[in-house]
């Protein structure tokens, strides 16, 4: 499967952007802790997304996917054991060990899959529920036996958004109450916690570092809309600024969540427009490199951006240094850039950019799903015919990219 890029167009246009895949799915797993059917609205069917339906329906679960809805029932859930065959595929099936601890059942869990973009340690996790009152036993699968369950305080080495997202469920099911310090204070963690509230949970402080869990209450079932995905968006308006011009609006995502992104092309001189749930980004022609950037935890510039900015960042006029602080094998893009004229040196955990102001087509390929974005990225910004080869990559995170892109009327083809 390829995607065929005519690039060289200036992109104008809007898009409606469907619910976070990385809200998605932890909401996903927590719809295991409702008693009650559970209907999620604009749901794409991203990847990840329907193999999580999946591994739901393989532990007992309802869960089907129609026309943007997704409907859970957990009721029939009578299986304690997330095998390989679904864990290799998707990194989120972790975030299964916080709720199906409160079924007092011994849990076993594959260790997780996902792209290949540098470790990503349990251990956070595994402390965490240690400090509820789990045994929780690490080899080839991760062990979770609910020995004396109590509520506590959990202060995190890091701000992990799984782990926090993965004891706040797990507390719910605790009686008593739980604070979680040094928690991840990114909008899906947020988004997470609206959800339980809205279905009889009580949890407050999501968004900021400490985190208040009063668990014990059965959760029930309802509607929810989660919020709209910030990465996917954050991707399509930085098609208005890889010196083309461009007038870029999406619509469906709160700015706030994208402000890190916005701040930078401002800097580089885009024009930024921004309602309630709508962002718009303009630009007349070739940008300005923008210095030092570095990934961070929200609200600082999101690790899943990085490689799509670098797109931007190598045709923009002059220097720029990019750190990135969140995965040690986030650069498989750089070398696929290069193959198309840009230049960029990896020294550690940074890039520099010399921006070159022009990039040519070529054969590319996707090596996780942001790099996937980012080749996309850089196909639409030269002149002639490029190929984006895996984009099984790119699947798992954009639904039908080249149909988004047709509404900028980009020249996009996905081909067998």
């Amino acid at each position: 499967m390829q995607l065929l890029i005519n690039g060289g167009i200036s992109p104008r246009g809007s898009i409606d952007i469907s619910a976070a895949k990385n809200s998605v799915l932890p909401i996903l797993a927590c719809c295991t802790m409702c008693k009650g059917t559970v209907v999620l609205h604009n749901i794409a069917p991203f990847g990840d997304i329907l193999n999580m339906l999946s591994l739901l329906k393989d532990l007992g679960a309802k869960a089907e996917w129609d026309n943007g809805i997704a409907t859970i029932d957990c009721s029939g859930i009578n299986k304690w054991v997330v095998n390989a065959s679904y864990a290799n595929r998707i990194r989120a099936s972790i975030c299964l060990l916080g709720p199906l601890s409160t079924y007092g059942e011994t849990i076993e869990i594959a260790l997780p899959g996902g792209c290949n973009i540098g470790a990503r340690p349990v251990d956070i996790h595994i402390a965490g529920m240690q400090k509820l009152g789990f045994d929780v036993e690490q080899g080839e699968n991760l062990v979770c036996i609910p020995k004396s369950p109590k509520s506590n305080t959990i202060k995190l080495s890091m701000p992990s958004v799984g782990a926090t997202q993965n004891l706040m469920m797990a507390a719910c099911g605790i009686k008593g109450t739980t604070t979680i310090l040094n928690a991840a204070c990114e909008p899906e963690v947020q988004d997470l916690a609206d959800f339980i509230n809205l279905m009889g949970g009580n949890i407050t402080g999501a968004g900021t570092p400490n985190i208040v869990i009063d668990g014990g209450v059965q959760l029930h079932g309802g509607q929810y809309t989660p919020i709209g995905d910030r990465i996917v968006a954050g991707t399509y308006l930085l098609t208005s600024a890889l010196g083309l011009g461009g007038d870029v609006t999406t619509v469906g995502v709160n700015p706030m969540y994208c402000q890190a992104t916005l701040k930078i092309l401002q800097d580089m001189g885009c024009k930024i427009g921004v309602g309630k749930d709508w962002v718009r980004v303009q630009s007349d022609g070739r940008l300005q490199g923008i210095g030092h950037i570095k990934t961070r935890p929200f609200p600082g510039l999101a690790t899943d951006m990085q490689a799509q900015l670098v797109v931007v960042l190598s045709l923009a006029k002059g220097k720029s240094i990019v750190y990135e602080n969140m995965f040690e094998n986030r650069f498989g893009h750089v070398s696929q850039l290069n193959k198309m004229g840009a230049d960029i040196t990896i020294k550690d955990n940074s890039l520099i950019i010399n921006g070159v102001g022009k990039l040519a087509p070529q054969q590319l390929q996707a090596t996780d799903l942001r790099c996937g974005a980012a080749m996309v990225v850089a196909g639409l910004a030269v002149d002639g015919l490029s190929t984006v080869d895996n984009v099984h990559f790119i699947d798992r995170g954009y639904f039908g990219i080249e149909n988004d892109l047709k509404k900028l009327g980009l020249n996009v083809i996905r081909s067998e």
